[in-house]
């Protein structure tokens, strides 16, 4: 290699801003995890976020429990009955006239009197014999209305017909079991009893469905502050100072990339879709990388990160784009051997990839697909299960070195560092590397995995970048930049699941 690659490599592990000098061996911070402290205000800060976000869990659990709620109050409802009959009470005296006189007063006392003649059971027994059954299929109230001289009987049932029947025996017998308490008394209706066609409760399902709503936002709530103390995913810059020492060089907001069928399409500032915030950010990142290599004439970057769909991709992508807007010749490699894809879903480019020139099937000619006036691409197109072989080999030198002289920039697309040691051979060809980092999605100890495999190389790190800045919880779409076809990336004998939760991941078979 020539001297003003190999030179000095050693001086280029000063970092740009608050360490002047230093590389991945100690770009992490000795103490590696934060402090342990409890911080309340950050606690119920990520228990919002976290509840906030998954508002769709709220409503699809409230729509369960509603519904399982609803329905055993359906099940377990028993429709109730009520008849009753209204009337004046008078006295017979000795001569066998009634006094009105004393209807008020003889009304008040059978009310008195009325729970203890249903308790001595005389009443119901009467009325069982009258209808011929052997328990009394209804129960009896009685109550005067008001200041009136007006006696209400009232009969309640889980049948109709019970009701009015045990009511209308109720009105004659009931002048045979006052006698011995009131004297001779006889009953004037006010108005007949009626055969009842309604019941007088109904299904409560508004209680059900407020108590279905109130248990999902005690559950969801629960869950988000369960998750919230246990989690340990990178939620801001503040995080990653108690990881490593580089520098925050941009952050990019999470950006919602539009779905063409079955297919989502690719995040880009070229895209007239993309919004005004996403392009200014990668911009941004553009300048200071130019800055930052320019001071030391360097062109060969790795982009790197911790695990699979933290954006990584997206960020090569777009700084290529960035680059070559302002005229910088560039060229983007995939250097995920292991799982090659579409890089950038660019296809059709050439047929031939790196592993076809790395294995000495292809020459440089046939691997560089043109993608614009300034920017170039080698896709994977072929995977390799000895990536980390192909990429120490001499050819993969004799490749940096050639495109060297051809471009400006040369971007390294690398796989995820945390799980594979491909990283670390490319590193050996980089001048600099810039870290890519999911907010809410990466683990600390996943970083530090990382950073350790990259520990025993030189390559001076530019700083890192927060993706998907503005994440509000889970289910909101971390990663989505760098979302490929496969859904998963696979590595040797585990892959992770598309579905990794607040940075974990889960280890499956490969297919």
């Amino acid at each position: 290699m020539p001297d003003s690659y190999r030179d000095n490599r050693g001086a280029r592990m000063g970092m740009d801003g608050a360490a002047s000098s230093y590389g991945t061996h100690n770009a992490i911070n000795e103490t590696g995890e934060s402090s342990g402290r409890f911080d309340v205000t950050q606690f119920f800060r990520d228990t919002f976020r976290t509840f906030i976000g998954n508002w769709w869990l709220i409503i699809a659990l409230a729509l369960g429990f509603s519904a399982l709620l609803c329905f055993n109050t359906k099940r377990s409802f028993h429709p109730i009955y009520k008849a009753k009959a209204t009337f004046t009470v008078d006295v017979i005296g000795i001569s066998g006239m009634s006094s009105t006189y004393y209807s008020q007063e003889t009304a008040d006392q059978l009310s008195k009197t009325f729970p203890s003649i249903l308790t001595s059971g005389i009443l119901n027994s009467l009325i069982c014999e009258d209808l011929g059954v052997k328990a009394l299929p209804a129960s009896i109230n009685a109550y005067v209305e008001g200041s009136t001289a007006l006696f209400t009987m009232e009969t309640t049932a889980a049948d109709p017909d019970s009701a009015y029947k045990v009511l209308k025996s109720a009105i004659k017998v009931y002048p045979d079991v006052a006698r011995f308490v009131v004297g001779n008394t006889e009953l004037n209706l006010i108005n007949e009893p009626q055969l009842p066609n309604v019941p007088i409760n109904s299904i409560q399902y508004v209680s059900s469905i407020e108590k279905g709503c109130i248990a999902a936002i005690a559950l969801c709530l629960l869950l988000a502050m369960l998750l919230a103390a246990t989690r340990k995913t990178i939620r801001s810059t503040n995080d990653l100072k108690t990881i490593f020492s580089l520098r925050c060089i941009g952050s990019i907001p999470y950006e919602r990339s539009a779905k063409h069928g079955r297919r989502r399409e690719f995040t880009s500032i070229e895209n007239e879709k993309a919004s005004k915030n996403f392009v200014d950010s990668i911009r941004l990142i553009r300048t200071r990388i130019e800055k930052s290599t320019g001071e030391r004439g360097e062109k060969v970057i790795l982009i790197a990160s911790s695990v699979p769909r933290e954006g990584k991709t997206t960020v090569s992508v777009n700084i290529a784009l960035s680059l070559a807007e302002k005229g910088k010749r560039v060229i983007l490699v995939d250097c995920d051997i292991r799982k090659p894809s579409s890089i950038g879903n660019y296809t059709g480019l050439c047929d031939k990839g790196l592993v076809d020139y790395l294995l000495g099937e292809a020459q440089l000619p046939e691997v560089i697909g043109k993608k614009g006036e300034s920017l170039d691409i080698i896709n994977g197109i072929r995977n390799s299960n000895n990536a980390a072989e192909l990429l120490k080999t001499a050819r993969m030198n004799t490749l940096v070195l050639e495109l060297r002289k051809r471009y400006d920039y040369v971007i390294l697309d690398s796989p995820p560092c945390a799980i594979m040691a491909d990283a670390q051979a490319l590193s050996e060809v980089a001048d600099s590397a810039i870290y890519v980092v999911c907010q809410e999605y990466t683990r600390k100890s996943q970083i530090i995995d990382a950073m350790s495999n990259l520990s025993n190389t030189n390559v001076r790190f530019i700083g890192y970048v927060m993706n998907n800045a503005s994440s509000a919880g889970m289910g909101t779409g971390y990663g989505k930049y760098g979302y490929n076809k496969y859904g998963k990336y696979g590595y040797g004998k585990y892959a992770y699941s598309r579905y990794a939760h607040y940075g974990e991941y889960t280890k499956i078979k490969s297919e």
